[in-house]
């Protein structure tokens, strides 16, 4: 499990800043997560473009004016490093989350195919078979037989062992 969540915490590292990187060239706004950790005066997003007959490039760099000083500061590799951490942690949270989700419903599915989750069942059925049943215990072993096959306690085999057991000895 360990082995998985570090795994997993590589690849979120990877496609957070993968998601930053391309999502800020397509979405400026993208930056303003971070930016308010960063920059708590004004904040400028400088965005230039390039293009030459063979490719098209774009740079992104941003600034932060602070008031009191007028003094302006690049803050462009720090914006870069803490959103892509940001969206590295999201990204890990819901692989997180998917992890569990799954494990919650392998789990759920092994119960109720695995007879062997209910140890005993069988074993613990009310009613003794060496003994003739009256009319009355047979209506309820019959019906408590049915309801442990249709709550999936046990499976359609067993019940009909169980059943065709119960039945000679009526």
């Amino acid at each position: 499990m360990i082995g998985k969540l570090v795994i997993l915490m590589g690849v979120s590292l990877f496609l957070g800043f993968v998601l930053f990187g391309v999502g800020g060239l397509f979405i400026p706004s993208i930056y303003r997560i971070s930016t308010s950790l960063i920059c708590t005066d004004e904040l400028e997003i400088e965005e230039s473009r390039y293009d030459t007959p063979t490719e098209h490039t774009t740079t992104v760099n941003i600034y932060c004016h602070t008031k009191t000083s007028g003094e302006e500061k690049n803050v462009t590799g720090k914006v870069y490093v803490i959103s892509s951490l940001i969206y590295s942690l999201f990204t890990f949270l819901v692989f997180c989350f998917i992890m569990l989700i799954n494990r919650i419903r392998r789990n759920t599915v092994e119960e109720i195919q695995s007879p062997a989750a209910t140890p005993g069942l069988m074993e613990s059925f009310p009613y003794e078979m060496d003994a003739r049943l009256s009319e009355n215990d047979l209506r309820e072993s019959l019906q408590r037989l049915k309801e442990l096959r249709d709550d999936h306690l046990i499976t359609e085999q067993e019940y009909e062992n169980k059943k065709a057991e119960i039945l000679s000895r009526f």
